[in-house]
């Protein structure tokens, strides 16, 4: 039973060794965290996760009031609240096949790209210290009419690890039942 144990942990810890994948949101993109504010009407919310080893970037964004065809960039920042910053991922230029979808005044963006900035690990320490932000830009306000800082929800717990964690439970389940 040790060895079966034994074998078990070992191959929790070589699934654990793999990429991570972080999670982020923009909860809330609005014309007043723009520098300077807009005053723009448009709202939306956005999530990505982001891998990385491979720095692969995949997510979706939601954007009222903005049509699809008056979106003139869409883009991922560098900088933290109230600070204007450079681009770092280009949302628009990595739409998915199929995007965006449209409903009334509701678009639906879905992309997916490589994050290949001069330095791909401080950006990544960037957003998950809050210190990036989406901005979406339309022909009205060329720096961009809504805004969002974007926020980190840490490690996405992959298939693997929760397999690894079960498997941790189940000595614990079987002596309870004894």
């Amino acid at each position: 039973m040790k060895k079966v144990f034994l074998v078990l942990a070992c191959s929790a810890a070589y699934g654990t060794s793999h990429a991570l994948v972080w999670g982020f949101s923009a909860p809330i993109i609005d014309g007043s965290q723009e520098v300077p504010p807009t005053g723009s009407s448009a709202y939306g919310t956005a999530s990505f996760t982001l891998d990385d080893v491979t720095w692969e970037l995949a997510g979706s964004m939601t954007v009222i009031g903005i049509p699809a065809t008056a979106t003139t960039g869409s883009h991922i920042h560098q900088a933290p609240a109230g600070v204007n910053g450079p681009v770092v991922f280009n949302l628009l230029a990595n739409q998915i096949p199929g995007s965006p979808l449209t409903s009334g005044n509701m678009v639906v963006y879905a992309y997916r790209g490589t994050l290949a900035t001069a330095n791909n690990a401080a950006t990544l320490a960037a957003m998950i210290a809050g210190d990036t932000y989406i901005n979406v830009h339309t022909p009205q306000f060329l720096g961009g009419e809504i805004r969002g800082q974007i926020t980190c929800h840490g490690v996405v717990p992959e298939p693997a690890t929760i397999a690894a964690l079960s498997l941790g439970v189940l000595p614990f389940l079987r002596r309870r039942k004894k």
